[in-house]
């Protein structure tokens, strides 16, 4: 195995994804090395959540329509067929928002933390942990509310109000992760209670993370009090297309765009949901997307003297490699050594 990434194998059915964090942090030792863990949705029965339906469809994609360049915004047929199946209940609901393409639910919510730049954030107490790193916080910076209380919420908001940022309220509903708690209809009246009190001279974003939408008892509930919030309060909805319709980001670039030989040959003998253990060498990632040139020889002696992704990027760009082709290209790396090894950590210096 090439010996700057360590791969830890997890079969999901025997192992939970905080062990196996676990694992890959005791295991860093005092090494400069970054903890990729991605989690994937299993249903009860420990199988990976996928759709034959979706496949197929994607399957009968044409290879011309596969490998376009797309905006990076998304192109219009894909961003109002998304508004159409999110917000079907209400046309005219549909017309009130505007919808972008992101790298997944997570990639969302990073971009309103860069678009609205504040360090006000208000929070759910039992929450995914993933927040503080998107918005930019330590756990001490932020303000938090129980699930589900209007007088928590208020405590929480007039908390926030005395900072000098505009307040960003996250709302994880329905199945909050990691809870599975989700609003009620008189929950939601009492948010916009509160939310519309606290916003009468003060703007408010308010973020509805609706990542587990399609497990909630209503999924229409989320969207139908947009308009029931007052002009003070931005509203944002992250949607997760992976729940949704069981598919991933690194399983959608190999469906759609990457049927690579060096992830065919890495996966010969090994079921669909069954972990490899195939050696991945210089030879293996030679073989990439956008790893030539001899750029995997610069690779291997600079991985040594940095500490950073970004330190790493900016010390491999140059006129020959530009910044943007050095980070398509760790991406291609990194997305398909997971497919290669339908690994659960990927641990990168």
């Amino acid at each position: 195995m090439w010996h700057n990434i360590f791969v830890f194998e997890a079969n999901m059915k025997s192992f939970d994804i905080l062990k196996i964090s676990e694992r890959a942090r005791s295991s860093k030792l005092n090494l400069p090395l970054y903890n990729a863990t991605a989690g994937m949705f299993f249903a009860d029965d420990g199988n990976l959540m996928t759709y034959d339906s979706v496949r197929k469809t994607l399957e009968k994609i044409s290879t011309t329509t596969n490998f376009a360049y797309p905006p990076s915004i998304g192109n219009g047929k894909f961003l109002d067929g998304l508004k159409s199946f999110v917000f079907g209940f209400d046309e005219n609901l549909k017309d009130e928002f505007a919808s972008v393409l992101t790298l997944g639910g997570t990639g969302a919510l990073s971009l309103i933390s860069d678009h609205v730049k504040s360090k006000n954030i208000i929070l759910p107490r039992l929450l995914w942990t993933n927040y503080f790193s998107i918005f930019h916080i330590e756990k001490q910076d932020a303000s938090f509310y129980e699930l589900f209380s209007k007088e928590s919420l208020k405590n929480a908001l007039s908390s926030s109000l005395h900072k000098n940022d505009e307040p960003i309220l996250v709302i994880n509903d329905p199945a909050q992760n990691p809870t599975g708690y989700s609003m009620s209809e008189k929950e939601y009246e009492d948010l916009v209670d509160v939310v519309n009190n606290f916003s009468k001279d003060k703007k408010i974003t308010l973020i509805f993370d609706v990542a587990y939408n399609d497990f909630g008892e209503d999924p229409s509930r989320p969207y139908r009090f947009a308009d029931k919030f007052n002009e003070n309060v931005q509203i944002y909805y992250t949607f997760s297309a992976s729940k949704t319709f069981g598919i991933y980001s690194p399983k959608t670039l190999e469906l759609i765009s990457h049927s690579q030989d060096p992830w065919i040959e890495k996966r010969i003998g090994y079921r669909d949901d069954e972990p490899g253990n195939e050696v991945i060498d210089e030879n293996s990632l030679k073989n990439l997307h956008l790893v030539d040139e001899g750029i995997e020889n610069l690779l291997k002696k600079v991985i040594y003297q940095v500490n950073y992704y970004d330190e790493l990027v900016s010390t491999l760009t140059s006129k020959r490699y530009t910044k943007t082709r050095i980070q398509r290209m760790l991406l291609h790396i990194i997305t398909l050594v997971n497919l290669m090894l339908k690994v659960d950590i990927i641990i990168m210096q």
